[in-house]
């Protein structure tokens, strides 16, 4: 499974190594013995932190964030590349009140990767599962955050790591889960791949704290 966050999203070198980061973290949890990939020492054109488009965050069309979850005036950051390859990542943060640590680590990071080694070494691994742990969903993977699904006959991985931006929405009552957001980005972006195994967005559940109030 992939960790992928940045404490300095602003700086060219280490947006250019944010994928490079999570195809070798994704090696690391598989116990892959591949070389790992090195990140290019210097890059002039790597992707800017730029505004997302409302209706399409990390240049998904159809996918965006809940106001329940931003705010209805949020200013939502992103870094992505302009075009997507065979391991691809993108970043999300919100432009608030955040400290700078919770801001440089963001709200959420996602990735979609259909490299083959990489996905047969992750589906190799003793915590990979063939059972779906998503309800309604034709996958297999490691939990409702990190999943594999047939898209057009290629095996496609897809993660979402959490952010502190989004674990701080869950004080307010209402929240929709990670596991309900990662649906939202999956069932968007699985579209484009042709991923026929996700039926679509589950409905939003509210965070539950251990005494059943909403977290």
């Amino acid at each position: 499974m992939a960790t992928v966050t940045s404490e300095h999203p602003a700086d060219r070198r280490a947006l250019a190594g944010l994928t490079v980061d999570t195809a070798n973290r994704l090696m690391d949890g598989a116990g892959c013995d591949a070389p790992r990939l090195t990140a290019p020492s210097a890059v002039g054109s790597a992707p800017d932190e730029r505004r997302s488009d409302p209706q399409a965050l990390c240049g998904v069309d159809g996918f965006s964030l809940p106001a329940s979850s931003t705010g209805p005036t949020a200013n939502v950051r992103e870094i992505a590349p302009a075009s997507r390859g065979p391991v691809w990542s993108c970043f999300v943060a919100l432009d608030d009140d955040s400290g700078e640590s919770a801001r440089g680590r963001g709200f959420a990071t996602y990735a979609v990767v259909q490299e083959p080694a990489l996905v047969a070494g992750m589906k190799r691994s003793d915590a990979f599962s063939e059972n779906s742990p998503v309800a309604g969903w034709k996958v297999s993977g490691f939990d409702d955050l990190h999943v594999v699904a047939d898209c057009d006959g290629t095996d496609t991985y897809f993660a979402m790591e959490v952010g502190p931006q989004l674990t701080r929405t869950w004080e307010v009552p209402g929240s929709p889960g990670s596991s309900d957001l990662f649906a939202a980005f999956v069932s968007a972006v699985g579209e484009e791949y042709g991923c026929s195994g996700i039926t679509g967005q589950r409905t939003a559940t509210p965070v539950v704290d251990d005494e059943g109030g909403a977290g």
